[in-house]
């Protein structure tokens, strides 16, 4: 099942940048081996934000609940760490779905 998850990161008030950075660093070495693993799709980083995009793939909604919980940067940071998930699927399914019932094909 694909989820397409958005992370925005919001730095505590007690966290300094260089201690945010080593937090992200470690973050992006999991999510880098995640891609790697297959559980990642891709990622994306939104330029001149702290938001993260990435495309997942995991048996169900408890699964992505599971990994979310555990990557370093959600630990670290809390509610700092916020994320916004939806399930999606390949545009291609639903143009069949439209061909098959605007052209009942």
């Amino acid at each position: 099942m694909l989820f397409m998850v958005r992370f925005d990161i919001t730095q505590p008030d007690s966290m300094s940048t260089d201690q945010l950075w080593n937090v992200w660093n470690e973050e992006a070495k999991a999510a880098l081996g995640a891609k790697e693993a297959g559980a990642v799709v891709d990622l994306w980083k939104v330029a001149g934000e702290r938001t993260v995009f990435a495309l997942c793939d995991f048996p169900d909604g408890d699964a992505l609940d599971r990994a979310l919980a555990g990557l370093p940067i959600s630990v670290a940071l809390g509610a700092g760490a916020k994320t916004t998930t939806w399930a999606v699927y390949p545009y291609e399914q639903f143009a069949g779905f439209l061909s098959d019932t605007v052209e009942g094909g």
